[in-house]
């Protein structure tokens, strides 16, 4: 009896969970997108299972294979209405990969962003009170119509699941949907530094300034056309995506297209000022992994007033990085002011904070606690 007792323990303790992660916009390996799936891949102990949809993509892509660690996934989507069919077809495309893997398992589901239809089809999913659901959200829109939906969303997991968390990363957001929804949160790092951090700043005689990522309305508009127009005296060289078409004839324009990683890295290194003029209707509940990385890489972002990013700042005392009206907003004064000692000292700290703090290791072992509880 006693060796019997000691087997099944022996046998429930190498038992391996099931982690199926639905990542319904992650189809490449290149991008912050990377960053969250390597993490995944490297947890201990687990079986993870990536179940991602197959939307606005070729086939037999090879970044999206590369992705996927079982069989491809029967997903198949038209461009309009791709959500309506996840919600009512691909359901059951879940429920089968979930029961031939996790049978008298402990099964997870793990839903890494999504819109409201993905979310409303986790409801579908069989055995729902024997699943420990995990959601992770990373963005919302403060006060908007579709908030109502969503809290009222999350507000129902208690009635459908015996075992729910939600996720985020930032205290802000954290704070904002407690106060909705009643429920604990935990803040999860950004896992986009996986770099070593570069300790001093240029000289600042030739200014570059670069825009990453995908050239939107919400990162590059009205904003982003007021610093233009105000510092067309300024001599600088403007690194910004082939989208962007500059007419003013002063500054001088490098373009860029679908930046890989490396390119990414080597672009960041030889910048001296990351330009980030954000909307604050769309950044003020939403983080940026551009500028964690900015910070870690010692490059000198400048945001606009009201959002997630100008908040980090403001707590390192690096208001002077805020910028109000960018009507105002003059580059020169700038540039005056971050070659004092003093700020370079606070900037170093935040630099060294962040590094320490948002990384893949810490990502991996908050997540980790959370899976294992």
């Amino acid at each position: 009896m006693w060796s019997l007792g000691i087997f099944k323990i022996i046998t429930i303790m190498i038992k391996k969970t099931n982690l199926f992660c639905i990542l319904p916009s992650y189809i490449n390996h290149e991008g912050h997108e990377a960053s969250f799936v390597q993490c995944y891949q490297k947890l201990k102990n687990n079986n993870v299972f990536f179940i991602v949809p197959k939307t606005n993509r070729v086939k037999n892509s090879p970044p999206f294979c590369k992705v996927l660690k079982n069989k491809k996934s029967d997903f198949y989507f038209t461009k309009i209405v791709q959500e309506i069919l996840f919600f009512f077809l691909n359901i059951s495309s879940i429920n089968k990969v979930i029961e031939q893997k996790g049978k008298n398992q402990k099964n997870i589901v793990y839903l890494d962003g999504a819109s409201i239809f993905i979310l409303l089809s986790i409801f579908f999913l069989h055995n729902k009170k024997k699943i420990f659901f995990i959601y992770y959200i990373r963005s919302i829109y403060y006060k908007h119509t579709r908030d109502c939906l969503l809290f009222l969303i999350m507000k129902s997991f208690r009635f459908f699941f015996y075992k729910f968390k939600i996720v985020t990363d930032s205290l802000k957001l954290k704070k904002y949907i407690e106060k909705k929804i009643t429920e604990k949160l935990t803040v999860l790092p950004i896992p986009h530094t996986n770099f070593k951090k570069i300790t001093k700043f240029t000289n600042f005689s030739k200014i570059n300034i670069f825009c990453p990522g995908a050239f939107r309305k919400d990162k590059y508009g009205n904003n982003f056309n007021l610093f233009l127009k105000k510092n067309d005296d300024v001599k600088y060289n403007l690194i910004v995506s082939k989208n962007f078409i500059n007419k003013n004839k002063k500054t001088k324009t490098t373009y860029f297209n679908n930046l890989d990683k490396q390119n990414y890295f080597k672009t960041f290194a030889k910048s001296d000022f990351v330009l980030l003029p954000y909307e604050k209707k769309e950044y003020s509940l939403k983080t940026s992994g551009i500028f964690v990385e900015s910070i870690v890489f010692g490059k000198i972002p400048i945001v606009t007033a009201g959002t997630w990013m100008s908040e980090e700042l403001s707590a390192y005392n690096l208001n002077d990085l805020i910028v109000i009206n960018w009507n105002d907003f003059e580059l020169s004064a700038l540039i005056k002011k971050v070659k004092n000692n003093l700020f370079y000292k606070k900037f170093k700290n935040m630099q060294n904070i962040y590094y320490n703090l948002h990384n893949q290791r810490n990502f991996i072992n908050k997540f980790s606690e959370i899976v294992e509880k």
